[in-house]
């Protein structure tokens, strides 16, 4: 390959040079050479049982303090109650039948809606259910436009009334199985 740069090609061949005129380091480690064992030194420095059969009563500590201590679970009131407290809030005329009955069923029919709630928690599962049921409440309530159009301007109604659907459903989900 010819070298357009001759300042550059004469700096690499004395560079070349240079290593060979130049000491070489040794490597740090020792050589002992060839070693050939002869003897083996085996001392016996105790005897212990290592038998798995337990001998006598047994107590297993449980974990004092450096747990993560208990999970919290949100406290649990009864879906008609909960229904009644929105309809409250918001001044609709919702039943069970409509929340449980209708939207949330049809969503919880939805394959893609089942595998998310055996593979996440309630809040990951929420990012399936979320769309499904507002697809499935919009089919379901064309005809209710008063409850639609609530839905559809309030933000705050939007997100109470999916809420009480998505832990319902999750919940209702995971029921079946166990």
């Amino acid at each position: 390959m010819p070298y357009t740069d001759r300042e550059l090609e004469r700096l690499y061949l004395y560079g070349r040079l240079l290593l060979n005129v130049l000491p070489r380091r040794e490597d740090a480690g020792v050589d002992i050479g060839q070693v050939d064992l002869t003897h083996l030194r085996i001392t016996k420095t105790g005897e212990d049982n290592l038998s798995l059969t337990p001998e006598g009563e047994q107590l297993l500590p449980g974990f004092t303090g450096g747990g993560a201590g208990r999970v919290h679970e949100p406290d649990k009131v009864p879906l008609p109650e909960l229904i009644a407290n929105l309809n409250e809030r918001f001044g609709t005329n919702l039943s069970d039948e409509d929340l449980v009955g209708g939207s949330a069923r049809a969503a919880m029919a939805e394959p893609k809606v089942k595998a998310a709630a055996f593979a996440n928690n309630e809040e990951d599962f929420g990012h399936v259910f979320d769309e499904v049921f507002e697809g499935k409440l919009i089919d379901r309530i064309e005809d209710d436009t008063k409850v639609l159009q609530r839905y559809m301007d309030d933000d705050t109604f939007r997100s109470e009334l999916t809420k009480i659907a998505r832990r319902h459903a999750y919940e209702a989900l995971r029921r079946d199985v166990a």
